[in-house]
This record gives structure tokens, C-alpha cells and sequence, in this order.
């Protein structure tokens, strides 16, 4: 899997690849984008919709796990958490 590093637009590319190497789990805990230094802090952009957005295709190349690291917050996961339902149970 992988995690950190980099916003969640660029993994899902990557998820595919880790996919066709290996018949383990493969999981992605992606940054809500790159951080930008507001006041001297870090600072993400990326809100827990547009972040959510990227998961149906996530799932689509593979991914088994899905979580959230640097910028997500609770709201990330909850919203993760309706796009999995609605790709899942409501194609």
C-alpha cells in the first residue's frame, strides 16, 4: 500500500499498479493534497468532498483498505465512507 506524501489524485494510478503486483491486500491512506504553509503551519485544501470523490475509483482499480492521513479529519472518513455505500450498493 501507501500512504502519505502526496494527495489523493495521484493515487489511484498508482493503486492499479500496486494491484497487478501482488494478491494481498492493497491499501491507501492518501494527504488531502499537498500542504501549503499558512502563518509558518501546513495547511490542506483539499475538503473531505472533493477527497471523497476519488474513492469509487479507488475501489475500482483494487484497493481494499482506504483510509486518510495528513489534512483528514473524521469528516474525510464519514464521506469515505457514503461514496463506498452509494459505489457499492447503488450502482
Amino acid at each position: 500500500g501507501a500512504n502519505c506524501g502526496s494527495g489523493v489524485d495521484t493515487y489511484v494510478e498508482l493503486a492499479s499498479v500496486l494491484r497487478s503486483l501482488t494478491d494481498r491486500p492493497v491499501w491507501i491512506k492518501a494527504n488531502a493534497g499537498l500542504p501549503e504553509l499558512v502563518d509558518g503551519k501546513p495547511r490542506y485544501r483539499m475538503d473531505p468532498e472533493t477527497y471523497a470523490r476519488y474513492v469509487p475509483s479507488l475501489v475500482d482499480a483494487g484497493v481494499d483498505f482506504i483510509g486518510g492521513c495528513c489534512g483528514t479529519s473524521p469528516a474525510f472518513i464519514q464521506k469515505m465512507a457514503e461514496r463506498i455505500r452509494d459505489h457499492l450498493f447503488f450502482r
